[in-house]
């Protein structure tokens, strides 16, 4: 906030806070002094994402039915040379947990199927024995008008339990299926049992993602751009996040009208 009132542009790390309140002060400020504020959503500049999403709005897969989602890894192996339970991902303190951490998959499903409302059910928890006082497991569920005009139902699989890493998503249309993989780095295209690789980055360098992410900051600053991950593409990513949140906690469905995002 002190950056912005001071015309500065600023480069913040996903998720933009720990809760939706927390934001009030920094989009306040961007409302008083415009400036450049991107939100460190960097799968959002993978080849992986960009060319799914390059395919869904060719309309091959027709109507878009469903779509699936799903992240795991287990926790002590992400940073072998540290130790997991004093990390920021453990401690609900630090803003850690599966939801949080993982929230990549949830800014990236919206900015496949743009909804604009949609129904949102989830239930998130600590269900191993990992020494960690934060949810380590999250199951969501969506359902609501895509931007495409179809009704599409999307779920999505959060964990830090996995010991085997995924990272893939699975998109049913009336024309046939997209399955990216994110660990493969991986697109493929199966129409009616024709597959074709649309992508295959088996020597994909994944630093690229990062600085691609960076060059894009400076290029929107450079051209008074709104950036790709946006703050208001931030705000709608935590707007589902406490909707997830408040499901799970309160056991109900939270409907989200999300046309500003």
């Amino acid at each position: 906030r002190i950056l912005v009132e001071k015309g500065i542009a600023v480069f913040i790390e996903k998720p933009l806070s720990n809760t939706i309140h927390n934001c009030d002060s920094l989009v306040q400020a961007v409302e008083k002094r415009p400036v450049t504020v991107q939100i460190g959503f960097d799968m959002r500049f993978h080849p992986v994402f960009l060319t799914a999403n390059q395919a869904l709005e060719s309309g091959r897969l027709g109507k878009l039915y469903s779509l699936s989602c799903e992240v795991g890894q287990y926790l002590p192996d992400w940073r072998p040379d540290v130790d997991y339970a004093q990390s920021t991902s453990a401690k609900a303190e630090l803003g850690g947990g599966a939801l949080l951490e993982l929230c990549h998959e949830i800014n990236y499903v919206q900015a496949l199927l743009g909804f604009e409302k949609v129904e949102v059910v989830a239930f998130k928890d600590k269900v191993s024995d990992l020494d960690v006082n934060v949810d380590d497991v999250v199951n969501i569920l969506l359902k609501g008008k895509n931007r495409f005009g179809c009704q599409t139902m999307a779920t999505i699989h959060l964990d830090f339990l996995q010991r085997s890493p995924k990272r893939l998503c699975v998109v049913v249309g009336s024309e046939g299926t997209l399955t990216m993989d994110f660990i493969s780095n991986t697109v493929i295209l199966d129409l009616c049992g024709q597959t074709q690789v649309l992508f295959d980055g088996s020597d994909f360098d994944g630093n690229t993602v990062y600085l691609d992410e960076i060059a894009a900051f400076f290029l929107s600053i450079e051209s008074n751009a709104e950036p790709i991950t946006s703050l208001l593409d931030g705000l709608c990513t935590q707007t589902f996040i406490e909707a997830i949140r408040e499901s799970s906690e309160e056991g109900c469905v939270k409907t989200l009208s999300l046309e500003s995002c």
